[in-house]
């Protein structure tokens, strides 16, 4: 039996808001990442909490690997996501 692929479905406009609404995302992501590290050495607490958000995080990046299917929005995030769990945070900077 052949399977076939759907193509996404998705309006182009649409997916152009998706991936800058997921770009902001992203950017705002890092720079929280950034600054919640630099409170947490400032103000001597735990980093616990941002380790684990950033594990999570890399755990919820994965999920494509898995061979299962998400919309079009979701892999759009996914890989805004991925300069975050990668900590790609200097291209905010640069």
């Amino acid at each position: 039996m052949q399977v076939k692929s759907v193509p996404k479905q998705m309006v182009h406009e649409v997916a152009v808001t998706v991936q800058a609404t997921s770009e902001t995302i992203s950017l705002l992501m890092q720079i929280m990442a950034v600054l919640n590290g630099g409170a947490a050495l400032f103000f001597n607490g735990p980093l616990q909490q941002i380790w684990g958000s950033i594990s999570s995080l890399q755990l919820t990046t994965h999920l494509p690997l898995c061979n299962l299917e998400f919309p079009g929005h979701v892999e759009i995030m996914f890989t805004a996501l991925i300069g975050v769990v990668t900590f790609d945070i200097m291209s905010v900077f640069a």
